[in-house]
């Protein structure tokens, strides 16, 4: 029994001293544990801390180097307006000398004439010749093409009330204050308008200023010739419209010459009717269609030949009758005019003269060997059609018996 006893406290003994030692370890895992968090905490606060300076000091280097760059740039746009504007650089405080010298007295001169509200004169004299020039130079600026004389009247004119006020305040004391009061009101306004509202241009700048004008003078002379020259269509309704003649021509001071450039034709006949050569062609073929030859030879060709008659009226004022003659194959022979030989017809400036024949100059004959070589030439131009008498008196300013011979000598014989 004492045996049993003994081995069971030893059991219990050593349960106890087992259990002693487990929680004596537990205890020191756990505190190893706890010390493992604790290092990895201020490790973390650290890294944390660390990261924090690392991005301050990047943000205030990053700070620094934006305000070191903003400087430059601010440094570089100021290098570069101070050096394309060194006239207002220099003026300007001109201007301000002036007017802070000029201004003052005005006021000061106004309070004796009009009591306290005087101070306003200053405004007057002083700030309306300023209005005005900086007004010239803000229209020169977003208007170029706009004219400024109004403005510069007005700086004129306000100059010269201003310095007109000051020399009356000085001659108080004096004429020499009077003058020197009157230079100074107008000296900053003087010095801006011959620097900055007037700069002189470059001799190319004048050149290609000289030849625009040139060109819109002689673009505005042309359309008025052109104008004045037009033809007047009258519809049923009575509605009018004017049809011009396009083409190439000399602009001169009272009249448009035909001329034929490089590469380009004479001026070709005016549409007048759908189909139709011209106005006189769409003329005739309604005064054909009005007698009931619609559909024939003659309506259908348009080729029409007009021929003017000879009268006192003619010889005397240029004037002269349209009519529509027969062809030869269908007279038998040939009118007065066509017997006539070929001249050049007088300026339209006379009442009834052919407008075909109005931009012709000089007078002398031309004989038929003259028609045939031009004939060719403007053939082998590609200005006439050599099948049309009408073409051919058209291009030639040739009678109508002079333009069919032409015609049926190059088509081989009459048609």
């Amino acid at each position: 029994m004492t045996t049993t006893n003994h081995s069971w406290a030893a059991t219990r003994a050593a349960e106890r001293r087992e259990s002693r030692a487990l929680d004596a370890r537990l205890a020191r895992e756990a505190a190893d544990a706890a010390a493992q968090r604790r290092i990895a905490e201020q490790d973390a606060r650290r890294d944390r801390d660390r990261a924090d300076r690392e991005s301050a000091e990047r943000r205030r280097t990053e700070q620094r180097r934006a305000r070191t760059a903003a400087r430059a740039a601010a440094r570089t746009r100021a290098l570069t307006w101070s050096s394309a504007h060194v006239v207002e650089l220099l003026i300007y405080p001109i201007a301000l000398l002036s007017f802070a010298l000029a201004a003052p007295a005005m006021a000061a001169y106004g309070t004796t004439i009009y009591g306290p509200l005087g101070v306003l004169l200053a405004g007057i004299t002083e700030l309306g010749m300023w209005a005005f020039a900086l007004a010239i130079v803000a229209s020169r600026h977003q208007t170029p093409d706009r004219p400024v004389v109004g403005l510069q009247a007005g700086v004129v004119l306000f100059s010269l009330v201003a310095a007109s006020m000051n020399l009356l305040h000085g001659l108080e004391q004096g004429l020499t204050a009077g003058i020197v009061m009157a230079v100074v009101s107008i000296a900053g306004v003087t010095a801006h308008q011959l620097t900055l509202a007037g700069a002189p241009r470059s001799r190319a700048e004048r050149r290609d200023a000289h030849l625009t004008a040139l060109v819109e003078a002689k673009t505005d002379r042309a359309r008025r010739l052109a104008v004045r020259d037009a033809a007047a269509t009258i519809g049923t309704d009575g509605t009018a419209q004017l049809t011009y003649r396009p083409g190439t021509y000399q602009v001169h001071r009272r009249a448009l010459a035909a001329t034929t450039a490089p590469g380009r034709h004479g001026a070709p006949p005016v549409p007048g009717g759908e189909g139709r050569a011209d106005d006189w062609d769409w003329a005739l073929a309604a005064l054909v269609e009005g007698a009931d030859c619609v559909g024939s030879r003659l309506t259908n060709d348009y080729d029409y030949d007009l021929d003017y008659l000879d009268s006192d009226l003619d010889d005397d004022h240029g004037g002269g009758v349209a009519v529509l003659n027969r062809r030869d194959e269908e007279s038998g022979g040939e009118s007065r005019a066509d017997l006539r030989q070929s001249t050049p017809p007088r300026s339209s400036s006379r009442g009834g003269v052919d407008p075909d024949h109005d931009l012709e100059t000089g007078s002398t004959p031309r004989s038929l060997d003259d028609l045939r070589d031009q004939l060719r030439a403007a053939v082998a131009d590609g200005r006439v059609d050599p099948g049309s008498a009408e073409s051919i008196r058209r291009t030639l300013r040739c009678s109508a018996a002079r333009a069919r011979q032409l015609r049926d000598e190059t088509a081989g014989g009459p048609r």
